[in-house]
């Protein structure tokens, strides 16, 4: 018998397989401390996080939901995509 999200609806939980990588995005900095998070939990929960010294921000969705699925995509094609754009930018700086 396999596991359920609620008792009353009985239903099964989807099994995922578990994603938990780490990195410093400025690993040689010395006055920065940056780092991204990404998870994938069994139960379905995705979790993104960026942190830095001044704060984190925390993306949040269940991979149980079609709908979540599409918007966790979503976020991390559009914040890709704008990274691009910014690396862009920034790189014209460069002499």
């Amino acid at each position: 018998m396999g596991k359920y999200k609620d008792k009353k609806r009985r239903k099964k939980i989807k099994e995922h397989l578990v994603f938990n990588k780490k990195m410093f995005l400025a690993p040689e900095s010395e006055t920065s401390m940056s780092a991204i998070h990404a998870k994938i939990r069994k139960d379905g929960t995705a979790e993104l996080r960026l942190s830095d010294c001044n704060g984190t921000i925390r993306w949040l969705n269940d991979l149980n939901d079609l709908d979540q699925v599409r918007e966790m995509l979503t976020k991390i094609d559009s914040a890709t995509s704008m990274l691009l754009a910014f690396r862009d930018q920034v790189k014209i700086k460069l002499p």
